[in-house]
């Protein structure tokens, strides 16, 4: 724990500062303005090259302060003060990563420290020849192993590790550079396996801790290393309630997780305002040696999961619980209370292979890594995560864990990809592929309220969230192997509505594909313009987790057809003066807010009929001629409120097409929505910070037709609420509540 919170302490932004000018109230009312001491610093630690070179080290300052250090190889001056900061000048680095650290102070009362970090010429290496050794348990020895590592030795530090309430049976460890030797004393216990951890600590070429951990089991008294079990027996032995597991049994498995995405596992909401975070760091999903079974475990800690992914390992399951679990009709299994001395060996493997299609998947794949083939991200808009950062880790907030984006194959099929908000990548910057590929990742199946809070009325907590029985966690950017233009896909654009020009308007022609199809609302001129959250990133506020990042530098991922980046730096075009407003709102700066003037979303004003619920809604004109195969509809949709305490918008909606200009309407779909409701009190666990994407097969019939309607209503019956309540006795009105939207697309495969 002492490691970690050293890295965050050198990574997060801190600024240890007392006032510069404090603010003091007179009895006449005039404001007193007073001088206070302040030191500190924006950026703790600064990464440099390896050659030679200065830079200037940021410090924020009233008073004149000192400088020292201990380094030989990077100079500072003596003193310096005031805002300027002070330059380091520093010598090219002919080894590895090194740091050197900065000492300020103001007299005795204000101190801080600075960090340099400069690359080597090489990045450090450290490895075992043997990851993991399994000794004799009925005599004493010793053992000598292979290092290889570039490193000195006064640059890795090593640490030997025993389980809780054991005796120390490893003895005189030397580390020499290349070669770790040790003796280690006889196994006194003839049914009970040991296990201990050697910890290498070293620094990366960003001056980050990283470890390496050699596993040292050792066999009983009589020499036997426990039973082996496989997976079927395993899963015979679970039930659902947790069982401690007392004998000596051994798992074989490969662990197809990787801690460092922030992706694996579901972070638990412990209250509408609370995150357990750690639930990712300590959630490992480990497979059958064949890909045909998996299994979830949770470690103890964080530093318990000390696996790399496609790592082959052998776990000793003695004192973990196994336990199996249903949700949403699927059944998986888990092991909780995981600690690193559970390893028995482990060593590095290859990344598995093991393709589906979506509708192909079953229970069996749950926490496998699987590869999706034929599929794409059929939404061309925004990033992983497209949702109000006011209410996420980004700006220091804990209410929403994770956000669905829909997934589509080459045959129809679709499942949501889950992204938590303690994914690193999850909205830095880059685009999302436009064309189609294949797709992997760990196979899920996890409930989320905020797109389905209930299945009856009644709002049963133990059964809200179902948005299908199987979902898709990426472990890292490299899962996404799908093409990045849209002519490289099984699919082609009809028509699509990404965003709208302006407000008011009767006909609304598509801003790709066809640009003669058209929606329009069933009352005429009932739109208006809305926030969107699709901008791309980096997002953070100056109290989030990511850094402060208020400026609008990577656009909407909008690329229209001429190549423009449409809303990017240097757009111009309707609505381009207001792209500098583009995650740098007045109301939330750094949040990933688009304002409503740019026309990324909009609104219906517009869902009943004056004095009565018959819906009105969007209804959207197209042609299909010469369309001859699968065609499917996106939405991204969301229903909202004026203002505090009013209803929400219609949560239930009905999908009906027309094959001749709306005399005649056939429903082939239904749906329910999601409120959005960021006013206060706290977000509710069954509201939305963002869009809730879709997508639906289109009739067969529509096929070929040269004017094809669809139209997009709510239902007569659709169930309201309010900011507390899921069931509110509200009634609508014309022009409350709304529904709002900030995507539509037609796609057909090719």
């Amino acid at each position: 724990m002492r490691t970690f919170i050293h890295y965050m302490m050198r990574n997060t932004v801190i600024l240890l500062v007392l006032p510069l000018l404090a603010v003091a109230c007179a009895k006449d009312g005039h404001e007193i303005l007073y001088k206070g001491t302040a030191l500190g610093s924006m950026e703790k630690n600064v990464v440099v090259g390896a050659e030679a070179g200065q830079v200037t080290m940021a410090v924020i300052s009233n008073e004149e302060y000192t400088i020292s250090t201990r380094s030989t190889w990077a100079q500072a001056p003596a003193t310096s003060q005031g805002r300027d900061g002070f330059t380091v000048v520093y010598e090219a680095n002919e080894g590895a990563v090194r740091t050197a650290e900065f000492y300020l102070s103001i007299g005795s009362t204000h101190k801080d420290t600075l960090y340099l970090t400069q690359r080597g010429l090489y990045p450090p290496i450290l490895s075992f020849v043997q990851p993991s050794v399994v000794l004799d348990g009925a005599a004493a020895g010793s053992k000598r192993m292979g290092v290889q590592t570039n490193l000195t030795l006064d640059q890795i530090a090593m640490n030997v590790v025993f389980p809780e309430n054991t005796q120390p049976w490893l003895n005189d460890v030397v580390f020499s550079g290349n070669s770790l030797s040790f003796r280690f004393d006889a196994n006194p216990s003839a049914e009970q396996l040991r296990s201990a951890n050697i910890r290498f600590l070293y620094k990366d070429d960003e001056g980050a801790e990283q470890e390496r951990v050699l596993y040292i089991s050792q066999k009983t008294s009589s020499n036997t290393e426990g039973t082996s079990i496989s997976w079927e027996d395993l899963r015979s032995r679970a039930t659902t309630a947790p069982t401690v597991i007392t004998d000596n049994l051994v798992l074989e498995g490969v662990v197809v997780s990787n801690k460092a995405s922030g992706n694996m596992g579901n972070p638990t909401q412990t209250s509408v305002i609370g995150i357990d975070y750690t639930v990712a760091d300590r959630t490992v999903y480990m497979q059958s040696l064949d890909g045909s079974k998996g299994i979830r475990i949770l470690c103890v800690g964080a530093e318990d999961n000390i696996f790399r992914q496609f790592d082959r390992v052998h776990l000793m399951l003695k004192g973990m619980s196994l336990y199996k679990e249903n949700v949403a009709g699927a059944e998986y299994y888990c092991l909780d209370g995981m600690k690193s001395f559970n390893v028995f060996s482990d060593e590095s493997g290859a990344r598995p292979v093991k393709t589906r299609k979506i509708a192909e998947l079953t229970d069996d794949d749950i926490f496998t890594y699987v590869t999706l083939e034929e599929v794409e991200l059929p939404i061309r808009k925004g990033p992983l995560t497209p949702v109000n950062e006011k209410f996420t880790n980004a700006s220091g907030v804990n209410k929403v864990t994770k956000f669905p984006l829909i997934v589509r194959d080459v045959e129809g099929s679709s499942l949501y990809l889950y992204t938590n908000m303690s994914c690193l990548y999850r909205r830095d910057g880059h685009r999302l592929p436009y064309g189609s590929g294949s797709l992997s990742g760990v196979v899920v199946s996890e409930l989320y309220s905020r797109f389905a809070w209930a299945d009856d009325p009644a709002g049963d907590e133990d059964f809200c969230g179902k948005i299908g029985k199987y979902q898709l966690r990426h472990t890292a950017l490299s899962d996404f192997s799908m093409a990045s233009s849209m002519d490289d896909s099984f699919s082609k654009v009809l028509a699509e509505w990404r965003y709208i020009t302006s407000a008011n308007q009767v006909q609304y022609f598509a801003t790709d594909g066809d640009k003669t199809a058209w929606f329009g609302h069933s009352s005429t001129n009932n739109i208006t313009l809305y926030d969107d959250f699709s901008y791309l990133g980096p997002v953070g506020t100056k109290s989030g987790v990511f850094g402060y990042h208020p400026e609008n530098i990577n656009g909407l991922g909008v690329i229209l057809a001429d190549g423009t980046d449409w809303m990017a730096p240097g757009y111009t075009g309707t609505n381009s003066s207001h792209l500098n407003k583009v995650n740098n709102t007045s109301s939330g700066m750094g949040c990933g807010i688009s304002p409503s003037n740019i026309g990324a979303s909009w609104y219906t004003n517009v869902n009943f009929t004056s004095g009565t619920r018959d819906p009105q809604g969007l209804v959207l004109h197209f042609s299909a001629e010469g369309v001859h195969k699968a065609m499917s509809l996106q939405l991204c949709m969301m229903s909202v409120k004026v203002s505090s305490y009013e209803t929400s918008g219609p949560r239930d909606f009905t999908l009906a097409y027309s094959l001749d200009g709306g005399a005649q309407w056939t429903s082939f779909a239904s749906f329910r929505l999601p409120d959005y409701s960021p006013a206060s009190p706290v977000t509710q666990l069954w509201q939305t910070i963002g869009f809730m994407p879709m997508s639906f097969q289109l009739p067969a019939a529509c096929l070929g037709q040269a004017d094809v309607q669809l139209r997009i209503f709510p239902d007569a019956t659709s169930v309201l609420g309010d900011d507390l309540h899921y069931i509110s006795t509200l009634s609508p009105t014309t022009t409350v509540p709304r529904t709002a939207f900030n995507y539509i697309g037609i796609r057909y495969n090719k």
